[in-house]
């Protein structure tokens, strides 16, 4: 509603396309909610003018609006880098698989918490997620050791990149769909081949 010419009297064809999800709500879940996402175009020129309608909200209050979105993405917490974390976007709960936001308490106290706890839209439906506060500088000490030990052995990266391209880091449920997919493909062609040899065999006819 906010960013919808419609509502100052002009309705806009092309304002919006469809591409590719690129970002996911968690590093535990896939890619996106679904296969595609909206993405608003950048230049105005491309949106193709459709028709008139009543005008609901006048254009310097619209134009007002304009502003004040771009005031609070500039200001929105994710752009907000006044506490580091290392971890940033790489954190995911392991109750309930939602990404972790970093949360800087009095005292100096950093943490990440589970989006459940922060963001009244991500409540699941059992309420919040009983999780407890992670805190940061340990995790993140952790995490910078199991990394410098990783970089120097660079077989392990050889070895983890093997098992990523084998589909070894899938989840459970979609390795079996992946092992079901291999038999079903595997037994449809034994039988493609079954019924080419009967048909060359003249055992049945092409129809």
């Amino acid at each position: 509603m906010l960013t919808n010419p419609a509502y100052v009297g002009q309705v806009f064809a092309n304002r919006v396309h469809r591409h590719a999800a690129e970002r996911r709500r968690s590093a535990l879940l896939p890619i996106g909610r679904g296969t595609t996402g909206a993405k608003q175009t950048l230049d105005a020129a491309e949106w193709i003018a459709v028709a008139s309608v009543p005008v609901i909200v006048g254009q310097a209050r619209f134009e007002r609006a304009q502003e004040r979105l771009a005031h609070n993405r500039r200001m929105a917490r994710r752009n907000n880098r006044v506490h580091a974390y290392l971890l940033r976007g790489l954190v995911s709960c392991g109750r309930c698989r939602l990404g972790c936001n970093g949360l800087h308490m009095r005292g100096g106290y950093d943490y990440y918490a589970c989006r459940s706890k922060t963001r009244m839209r991500f409540v699941l439906p059992d309420g919040r997620c009983p999780a407890r506060y992670i805190p940061a500088r340990p995790l993140e000490d952790l995490v910078w050791r199991d990394l410098c030990e990783v970089l120097s052995a660079p077989e392990m990266v050889a070895h983890a990149m093997e098992r990523a391209r084998g589909g070894h880091w899938l989840p459970q449920e979609l390795q079996a769909r992946r092992a079901g997919l291999r038999r079903g493909r595997a037994a449809l062609g034994q039988h493609l081949e079954r019924l080419t040899e009967a048909y060359l065999a003249g055992v049945v006819p092409l129809a």
